[in-house]
């Protein structure tokens, strides 16, 4: 059974991206159409996950096995921009507890912010440790391992990761000093 692309685009935003999704949900869905719908179609599904701050990702077949769970997963992870997510994240949690960031989009050391807030810098180092505590750390929903490598990258942005901690390509690595 086809459905229109207008129709299509239509339920996704009503069912799924205004109810399923903020209520903790997650959903694959594949589009199907000619060559020159789908460019469109992706646009718009763009457009409509920035409008909610949604992350939409395209997986070309041609380039991914959707067979191999793996492989999507993998094609997924490369598309995402964990350092804008890990930004936003830090920067929402500064607003929610009354803090200012200087700079929206761009990261910033924690002594600018403890001297910009008005806070002694140990202060605020252990206010930004409680806030990953529980936002991130606590949250048995995520893999430990991504819960780790999540709340590195929100280190990062004010400057501090244990310099032993490298994140990259989407992928977690603990470096051992000996």
């Amino acid at each position: 059974m086809a459905v229109r692309a207008v129709d299509w685009l239509d339920i996704i935003q009503r069912e799924y991206l205004r109810r399923f999704i903020p209520s903790g949900g997650s959903a694959i869905k594949f589009l199907v159409g000619s060559n020159s719908m789908i460019p469109e179609v992706q646009r718009q599904l763009t457009a409509i996950a920035e409008e909610q701050e949604f992350e939409f990702v395209a997986i070309d077949t041609a380039a991914t096995k959707l067979h191999m769970i793996h492989d999507v997963f993998f094609a997924v992870a490369r598309r995402i921009k964990w350092d804008a997510l890990a930004q936003r994240w830090v920067e929402a949690i500064f607003k929610s507890n009354h803090y200012d960031w200087p700079r929206p989009g761009e990261p910033v050391p924690i002594q600018e912010l403890s001297e910009l807030n008005k806070i002694a810098e140990p202060l605020l180092r252990k206010q930004v440790q409680q806030w990953l505590t529980s936002g991130i750390m606590r949250d048995r929903e995520m893999a430990q391992d991504f819960r780790t490598a999540m709340t590195n990258l929100c280190m990062r942005r004010m400057e501090l990761a244990d310099e032993r901690a490298v994140v990259l390509s989407g992928m977690w690595l603990e470096l051992k000093v000996a």
